[in-house]
């Protein structure tokens, strides 16, 4: 898997963490399950960092590799 397959892998991850997160937590008590349930969360926010932060770096040098 090249460069831009492993972000889109990582930002559809972390879309799906924090989605699941919401859809969870919608009307039900999270301080019953709070570390586990914060724990997705927080993990779908990094990962769509690195998601984010993978698909700019990838434009960025691909862009600076082709010629003009």
């Amino acid at each position: 898997m090249n460069a831009f397959g492993r972000a889109i892998a990582a930002l559809a991850a972390g879309i799906i963490a924090v989605g699941h997160w919401f859809w969870a937590c919608n009307g039900h008590p999270c301080l019953l399950h709070g570390r586990v349930w914060e724990f997705e969360l927080y993990a779908g926010i990094f990962l769509i960092g690195v998601g984010v932060h993978a698909l700019a770096s990838w434009y960025w040098f691909d862009h600076l590799r082709s010629p003009n």
